[in-house]
């Protein structure tokens, strides 16, 4: 049994035993693997192999499969089987002009609100942006902004998804659901690297966001997205 499916082993059962029906558990536990790409884009599900390091019966496995392929995290082979679904680069570009078009209608969602409003939220992310911990991925990473400071760098990310959390609020729920799903969408396509690259091609949009939402500048913010979404496309495609 290799590391990936051990810990996932663990995993599940843990799971399982807090009360998880033991198909979610299983998909959860295949989940993280797909997105940490322990099994790559176009992989074929090895049912049986999987069936024995989990320790749990075909039907269970399958339900966990059909659960991931609803998901869009597996698909159909020809022969009835299933694989990890791959995001072609055609799609992941589709997927980030698709993310600045929903962070762009929550943002707007959010400026349309009371302006005293708005400041109280600012000033909650730039709370939880000097909250920043050490640890954060970025901070390993060693990347420094334009001013050389990687912490300001990591500042101006927390303080975005921190601004991003309010804006989805401030909208219709589905938009927060579709944000989630084009995130696990890039997940699925980027991996590990996800991170990194989110990091490299990082914009602080500290000061000219905050000024576009003040003012309700919706052509503001919507550039203000597409330039975050560009850089990521533009260095994965």
């Amino acid at each position: 049994m290799d590391a990936l499916t051990a810990q996932g082993f663990a995993g599940a059962r843990s799971a399982f035993a807090g009360g998880q029906r033991l198909h979610e558990c299983l998909a959860a536990s295949l989940s993280e693997r797909i997105f940490a790409h322990g099994l790559q884009p176009g992989t074929a599900i090895d049912e049986a192999a999987l069936c024995r390091h989990y320790g749990v019966s075909r039907a269970s496995l399958r339900d966990a499969l059909q659960l991931l392929l609803a998901e869009g995290l597996l698909a159909l082979t020809q022969d009835g089987g299933f694989a990890v679904s791959v995001v072609s680069r055609e799609d992941i570009a589709g997927l980030c002009a698709l993310l600045a078009q929903v962070d762009s209608h929550a943002l707007c969602c959010l400026a349309a609100r009371d302006r005293g409003e708005v400041l109280a939220l600012l000033e909650d992310c730039a709370h939880a942006a000097s909250s920043l911990p050490p640890e954060s991925g970025v901070a390993q990473a060693g990347l420094e902004d334009a001013g050389g400071s990687g912490e300001a760098m990591r500042a101006a990310q927390r303080w975005y998804a921190r601004l991003r959390e309010h804006a989805q609020a401030a909208s219709a729920p589905c938009f927060a659901l579709l944000s989630r799903q084009v995130a696990r969408q890039l997940q699925l396509a980027l991996g590990p690297e996800r991170a990194r690259l989110e990091s490299a091609v990082a914009i602080d949009l500290r000061a000219p966001l905050s000024r576009a939402l003040l003012a309700g500048a919706a052509d503001d913010i919507a550039s203000l997205c597409r330039q975050q979404a560009t850089a990521l496309r533009d260095a994965v495609c």
